[in-house]
């Protein structure tokens, strides 16, 4: 169990170090860019950080299909340390920014996330024992998500550093100062990866024939009830997330009634609040998992549910849409100030907290032997709806936005409440019986063992 712990605990930190770089820099990629086309406007177009975006997510959608396979083939520890390579590789080209570099490697960190994702899921389902897979992955992300304060404070320290920019334009210095930190953190991560023990066994040999199955595979497991239940889930998460990481921060540092600072203070006080909601809701998870371990689903799917139609509210109320692809002093039906502002930042970060921690354990719960499989079918959904909404970013109404997010919300809520109620408590419920099974043989053990040493020694 203690071992079990610590290794949950250095994946955790693993992906700290690789996603620190990763989520911050797409929180201020847009702003980036959009400084970048604003001093020379020949070598990016303004909107292209919404685009690059877009084009991560979809081939991380396209290669969802096939990391399962590589995954399988090379084993979860490796795909994590190749994941970390291709991190790295991106951070450091970031350095030379133009439209082809750019968009090149957004590309080439489709297949990155993937991996690591895929990669995460399956080492996760390795090192799990029974009835610990929601606890393992609500603890695993809280570990993960130390990076968003960590990185918030990190640019906080570099702010001062550089001595303030209240200017609405990042200059080129800056940003590669700001990138070489994310270029450091995607090492260490590649390093941790590098140093994980490994539980798949040896690297299998290319196999054409595997890869062809695999498809088949993955075209299989989505006729599976199950599955089908989690799509909207998967969806949801994917279309959310790119909400958060790029999309309201974008809209923060475009709204001048802010008095937060510069875009690196603004953008550091919104990882701050938004990565302590998500640890704490991550921790809450694990703590409703344990403390009710058949309706810890059903608990956990429900406060998600609240936590996002609060934020839904606050943001259709707080946020103009103007702020969305453009600098404005306009506000909605309630001023934004700083509290409303880092409320829903919190509330966002715990929502995605909840979220990813119900997913993850449905996924190593209900597909044990199809692990990676489904991690790669939900990495697909997911990052279906994470680049379009990178896609509809710099066009799309930002009420019709939410409107739409509140219905996929809810549909959502009634997949999952029918997959706990008629697959995940069964689960639970199973392994629960198993595991007083066998306590009660143990014991019958140890009791008839101890009976024959007593009569063994009674003198006749």
């Amino acid at each position: 169990m203690a071992r079990e712990l610590l290794l949950v605990h250095l994946l955790g930190v693993g992906f700290l170090f690789l996603y620190l770089g990763f989520d911050i820099k797409s929180m201020i990629e847009e702003n980036m860019l959009h400084s970048v086309s604003h001093l020379d406007p020949n070598r990016m177009n303004p909107y292209a950080g919404y685009y690059g975006l877009a084009l991560n997510y979809a081939a991380s959608a396209i290669t969802a299909l096939i990391t399962s396979y590589i995954v399988d083939t090379i084993g979860a520890k490796w795909s994590m340390v190749l994941s970390g390579f291709i991190f790295t590789i991106h951070m450091a080209f970031f350095m030379f920014l133009n439209s082809h570099v750019y968009y090149i490697v957004s590309a080439l960190m489709g297949l990155g996330n993937s991996l690591s994702w895929t990669g995460h899921g399956v080492y996760l389902r390795e090192i799990t024992t029974k009835n610990n897979y929601l606890r393992n992955s609500a603890i695993c992300w809280a570990v993960n998500l130390i990076s968003l304060p960590l990185g918030g404070i990190a640019l906080l320290v570099l702010e001062e550093f550089l001595e303030g920019e209240l200017m609405d334009y990042m200059p080129i210095s800056t940003i590669r100062i700001v990138m070489s930190l994310f270029l450091a953190t995607s090492f260490i991560s590649f390093i941790l990866f590098s140093t994980l023990p490994n539980f798949s066994g040896s690297i299998n040999a290319f196999s054409k024939e595997k890869l062809v199955n695999s498809l088949k595979k993955n075209l299989t497991m989505i006729k599976d009830r199950r599955l089908q239940l989690l799509i909207p889930c998967f969806f949801f998460i994917g279309y959310e997330s790119g909400y958060w990481v790029a999309i309201y921060p974008t809209c923060l540092t475009f709204l001048k009634t802010l008095n937060l600072g510069s875009t690196l203070r603004l953008t550091a006080f919104y990882t701050i609040a938004c990565g302590i909601g998500q640890i704490i809701m991550s921790l809450i998870i694990s703590w409703i998992s344990k403390k009710y371990t058949v309706n810890g689903y059903k608990y956990s799917i429900t406060l998600a549910g609240i936590l996002h139609f609060m934020t839904f509210v606050l943001i259709f109320c707080c946020i103009p849409p103007e702020s969305k692809y453009m600098h404005t002093s306009k506000e909605s039906f309630l001023p934004a100030n700083a509290f409303t502002v880092l409320l829903i930042s919190f509330l966002l970060g715990a929502g995605d907290g909840a979220w990813n921690s119900i997913r993850t354990g449905a996924c190593t719960s209900q597909f044990k032997d199809e692990t990676s499989q489904a991690v790669s079918l939900s990495r697909l959904f997911q990052s279906i709806g994470c680049s379009l909404s990178f896609i509809f970013g710099p066009s799309l109404n930002l009420y019709i936005e939410m409107t739409g997010l509140t219905i996929v919300l809810v549909v959502t809520l009634i997949s999952l409440f029918f997959l706990n109620h008629n697959y995940l408590v069964h689960t639970l419920m199973e392994e629960n019986d198993k595991i007083k099974n066998d306590s009660e043989r143990k014991k019958e053990d140890i009791y008839h063992i101890e009976s024959e040493n007593t009569f063994k020694n009674i003198a006749l």
